[in-house]
């Protein structure tokens, strides 16, 4: 079995992966609309957008994991205890987001269409299961904060790419 510090991983990829993720979710979090104040099933039908901002969600995810790729790999795995907290809540959180975002963006539409009654927040679809895979979803923002405590000293990629 070979160790994270063996991980061969395009750096200059992963770095650029890392900044899209936080540009999309820069541009996509703040259009999700409010699904606290009306019903969830109306809110998906009156969101043209709905799809697509889940899709990009779930792109925030997959983009994530290959940008953490690149910081275990620019570290050749002297990420500390801190570090590696930060990358295993990540790849919690970024499964669970993009597992969430995924049944929002795909399943959703069609049962706000057929029984919107079941996207009601006290309905049968919010139940723990869903809501345990929502906080876990949370983890990828703590673990993206806990990555940069990276070993004292180092930068999250030490040489900084060049695109051009």
């Amino acid at each position: 079995m070979r160790s994270m510090a063996s991980l061969r991983v395009p750096v200059r990829i992963s770095a650029l992966s890392l900044a899209v993720s936080g540009i999309d979710a820069a541009v996509s979090v703040p259009l999700h609309p409010n699904i606290l104040n009306q019903p969830i099933g109306e809110v998906i039908r009156n969101t043209p957008a709905w799809v697509g901002l889940h899709l990009f969600a779930a792109l925030v995810c997959v983009l994530s994991v290959i940008g953490v790729a690149g910081v275990v790999a620019a570290h050749e795995g002297r990420l500390g205890r801190t570090g590696q907290t930060g990358l295993l809540l990540t790849l919690l959180g970024s499964a669970a987001a993009g597992a969430v975002a995924s049944v929002e963006a795909l399943a959703f539409p069609a049962v706000a269409d057929t029984a919107p009654q079941l996207l009601d927040l006290n309905g049968p679809l919010f139940n723990w299961p869903f809501i345990g895979m929502g906080i876990i979803a949370l983890c990828w923002l703590v673990g993206m904060g806990l990555r940069v405590s990276l070993p004292r000293g180092r930068q999250c990629f030490p040489v900084a790419p060049v695109f051009f």
